[in-house]
């Protein structure tokens, strides 16, 4: 597998807590091709189903397995499914880039995961941005999907003019500099999950996961990526 192991089995980096070991062995990194892009996933599991998950800009395979809530719910899916997870191009061990994927790579990367894993039809769960390349694969390829389960996922974050609560293009804008300013530190967390802000060991993952998973280059107009988009997939 690529990447150190720490010495309870866990990746090795700067700034990890070691836990202890999971009920499930952390598995091999493989990686998918579309076009010139190489995708990493790991497939956890032999349940009858296949349930593919893809998170949101914050996602780096081997960064997952160092928190204990992340491992749980790798150890629950798996236990009735073979669980397919990967990072999007632009995160973790995928390659990387300087802007973030649009909603129609999403979903070209996606097809390519599902091709290279044999899998005809998919059950599909997305979080944040995942959730809306999910939305957007299952529009626009249905004949892939079997069903698809969703957390914080939107077709457009900027640019409705018919949104209960509109939300514009300038409003995208400082959010995403707001974003940027407070990168890689704890600031990040006390904005998206202000509860666990005092949490020393959540407060220490998440630091070092934000910053492995993504620079503030790669991730700073992902604010305004579904603008940018497909929405009509949506």
């Amino acid at each position: 597998m690529r990447g150190g192991r720490g010495p309870e089995g866990g990746p090795s980096g700067p700034g990890l807590v070691s836990l202890p070991m999971s009920k499930v062995e952390i598995p091999e990194t493989h990686y998918a091709r579309n076009g010139s892009i190489n995708l990493a996933y790991q497939t956890i599991g032999h349940g009858p189903i296949d349930v593919v998950f893809l998170s949101g800009g914050l996602s780096h395979l081997d960064y997952g397995w160092q928190l204990p809530p992340v491992v749980r719910f790798i150890e629950r899916f798996s236990s009735f499914s073979r669980l397919v997870i990967y990072d999007p191009r632009g995160c973790g061990l995928s390659d990387r880039s300087t802007e973030p994927p649009t909603i129609a790579e999403g979903v070209s990367d996606a097809i390519a995961i599902l091709d290279e894993l044999g899998i005809e039809r998919a059950n599909l769960f997305g979080q944040f941005d995942g959730g809306s390349t999910f939305l957007a694969l299952a529009a626009a390829h249905p004949d892939r999907v079997n069903k698809v389960a969703v957390d914080g996922a939107v077709c457009r974050f900027a640019g409705l003019e018919d949104l209960l609560v509109p939300f514009d293009r300038r409003d995208a804008e400082a959010t995403a500099a707001g974003m940027e300013s407070i990168w890689g530190g704890t600031g990040l967390l006390e904005l998206v999950a202000p509860i666990h802000a005092d949490d020393p060991v959540l407060a220490r993952w998440f630091t070092s996961v934000n910053r492995a998973a993504v620079s503030p280059a790669g991730r700073r107009p992902g604010i305004g990526t579904s603008e940018r988009s497909t929405s009509d997939q949506c």
